[in-house]
């Protein structure tokens, strides 16, 4: 048996011995689309302990003040499954999902498991066209330690708060759709087994096991090659310059057809665009301005591919 094996038949003894709870968390976790993994396992096992909770709720981890005006509107513009009818209700729903993934499993929306959970979440703060869009860009500023990222999710909560608060209940109807239509910025590039917990006596097995997995490094996505799909018309693997990590961009309208080959339009979208001035090839515009020396792999017609679009 290998180490893979192995560490497979010790995850499935584990979840024999989980308490009820703690199945129905792992069941859950699996059916928001979470893989078969020790963490996963483990942060059952937590559950079991009550080291951490299994309902959603930011209570006791944003402080008081913050909680008694986060609660009521929460329980008011969220309901229980799927996407609010109001854009601050989604605004909302998506603030605390990020709250709630990082202080019940420490997950952030940049790295490992966090892309998958708290990822669009996160996309949908920075990518949805609404009122604190450009807030939200200044504040998820992608921090590295705890202690800023903590910091982080009660500014980007404390504005939302503000915002909802400000509209003294005229909420504007929800035409941006949900978070899980909106793709994660970034990539999980850790293995599926590279997580392990601290509560088994196994320890010295888990570890094993990781350093095992860690030699099969996982392929990174072809770099500077837009395709299409996505959340938009098309999108591109790039890797951020500053943080080393992989980033997917997504760009283009895909209610929209490009009128790569009409000279003016191609002129006014350059101009008004600020092609000449897009240097970033982590932003969108930096594509779209781009769109026509692409155009082949895209499937699309172009009689000049040069020029900023």
């Amino acid at each position: 048996m290998n180490q893979e094996d192995k560490l497979r038949e010790a995850i499935k003894n584990i979840v024999e011995e989980l308490c009820a709870k703690g199945k129905a968390y792992r069941k859950k976790r699996m059916a928001a689309g979470e893989k078969s993994s020790a963490y996963l396992s483990g942060r059952a096992v937590k559950v079991c302990k009550g080291q951490i909770k299994g309902e959603n709720t930011i209570n006791e981890f944003v402080g008081k003040e913050l909680e008694a005006r986060n609660n009521p509107l929460y329980n008011k513009l969220v309901p229980g499954q799927g996407n609010a009818e109001t854009v601050e209700g989604e605004m909302l729903r998506a603030m605390n999902r990020i709250a709630y993934r990082y202080y019940n499993d420490g997950d952030k929306y940049f790295q490992g498991y966090g892309t998958e959970t708290a990822g669009p979440a996160h996309s949908f703060l920075v990518n949805a066209n609404h009122p604190l869009k450009s807030a939200m860009n200044r504040i998820f500023n992608e921090p590295i330690s705890d202690s800023e990222y903590e910091q982080m999710i009660k500014d980007a909560l404390d504005i939302i708060l503000d915002y909802i608060e400000s509209r003294q209940g005229k909420y504007t109807k929800n035409a941006l759709g949900g978070i899980f239509d909106y793709e994660p910025e970034f990539e999980d590039d850790e293995e599926d087994y590279d997580d392990y917990y601290d509560d088994d006596e196994d320890d010295d097995y888990y570890q094993e096991s990781i350093n095992e997995s860690k030699k099969k490094k996982k392929k990174d996505p072809p770099i500077g090659k837009p395709k299409r799909g996505g959340s938009k018309a098309y999108y591109v693997y790039v890797r951020d310059p500053k943080t080393k990590r992989i980033k997917k961009v997504s760009f283009g309208s895909g209610g929209l057809r490009a009128k790569i080959n009409n000279p003016k339009a191609r002129k006014a979208f350059a101009a008004r665009h600020k092609c000449s001035q897009k240097k970033d090839r982590t932003k969108a515009s930096y594509w779209s301005c781009r769109l026509p020396r692409y155009a082949k792999q895209l499937g699309l017609s172009v009689k000049n591919p040069g020029g900023f679009w």
